[in-house]
């Protein structure tokens, strides 16, 4: 009988291994401040619309012009969601004279979208693990 994917995540017998516990709750708490910073951040990559900008200012930068006729949304709707990405440190911005151009704010940024087109090209599709990433062993 194949499993399912709940299945596959889920125990067959009910334990707690108090050291890892205890690890990953101060791995957890070691990280708290930061947690609260990566939430917004990954909800922001987790809109469409903003991820295909960032994926276009991988390029170089562009104006808001461009990034509208790229990404075939309006001049308007690049603003709105520039401020949400500019809030976070994502993009920044820079006025030549009459236009607005935009990049990635930094290295952090490139990797981030990078580091998560890498992990879909290997093959991990939202909703959907590899088969063989499914299956764990315990021993």
């Amino acid at each position: 009988m194949p499993s399912t994917p709940l299945a596959a995540s889920a125990c067959d017998t009910r334990c707690v291994h108090p050291d890892a516990v205890e690890r990953a709750r101060g791995t957890l708490d070691a990280q708290a401040d930061s947690l609260s910073g990566m939430a917004p951040l990954f909800n922001a990559l987790g809109d469409l619309t903003r991820l295909r900008l960032l994926v276009a200012l991988l390029g170089g930068r562009l104006c808001t012009c461009d990034l509208a006729a790229v990404v075939g949304v309006t001049e308007s709707a690049v603003s709105h969601q520039l401020r949400t990405l500019k809030g976070l440190a994502l993009v920044a911005s820079e006025r030549e004279g009459k236009v607005v151009y935009h990049r990635l704010a930094d290295a952090h940024v490139r990797a981030l979208v990078e580091v998560a087109q890498a992990h879909v090209e290997e093959g991990v599709e939202v909703g959907a693990a590899r088969a063989d990433t499914t299956a764990e062993v315990h021993v």
